[in-house]
């Protein structure tokens, strides 16, 4: 450990700047968009967006609060409509959907749902099954280990959902004030018919 002089020269000064390039300088507060872990994080600021509304042609600014995963409005996100392998195509094939894998980030009290839909060539129609989440998705009193409670850790939770057809596709829905939910990753586990139904 060296102690520095405030008021001294510093032992570790930047490096020289090339000419023509533009200064660099630390990030500091500034919130950044970090999709790896499924939301918005900042420290000590706001997100601002400018929105243009081409209905009425006038120009404003969202002040969005990094900090807060609890969405005021009701809120849908869709995911891909395929199922793993990816090398495989899908299309014209029935898939036997029977787990859905959800990786979420305990943040507090929240309740949503995982649908997942597929389509039916029969009858030339989709079909949704709904499965509601609630975290924590176990009585505090009964986990396992002593810990508070929200933890910020990633937890994963095993859904199981039986559904039959094509193009599987999952999204989450949720009320608006159900609590803060950062979903880190969903994954789809079945089978799929080994020739198309074509």
């Amino acid at each position: 450990m060296q102690i520095v002089n405030p008021n001294g020269p510093n032992p570790f000064p930047p490096p020289p700047i090339k000419p023509g390039a533009p200064p660099t300088k630390p990030l500091g507060s500034s919130p950044g968009l970090l999709t790896s872990t499924g939301g918005l994080y900042g420290v000590n600021g706001a997100l601002l967006t400018p929105v243009f509304n081409s209905i009425t042609g006038k120009s404003n600014i969202l002040i969005m609060d990094a900090n807060n995963f609890d969405c005021e409005e009701d809120g849908e996100y869709d995911f891909p409509q395929e199922i793993p392998p990816r090398e495989q195509p899908q299309e014209g094939r029935d898939v036997t959907c029977h787990l859905v894998i959800l990786k979420y980030r305990e943040l507090g009290y929240a309740r949503f749902a995982v649908n997942l839909t597929t389509y039916k060539r029969l009858t030339d129609s989709f079909v949704t099954v709904q499965y509601l989440v609630n975290i924590p998705p176990i009585p505090l009193k009964t986990r396992m280990r002593k810990q508070s409670f929200p933890d910020k850790e990633i937890h994963t939770l095993y859904i199981p959902i039986q559904v039959v057809g094509e193009r599987p596709q999952a999204s989450i829905t949720r009320s608006g004030k159900s609590g803060p939910m950062s979903i880190t990753s969903l994954t789809i586990c079945g089978n799929a018919d080994q020739t198309p139904q074509m």
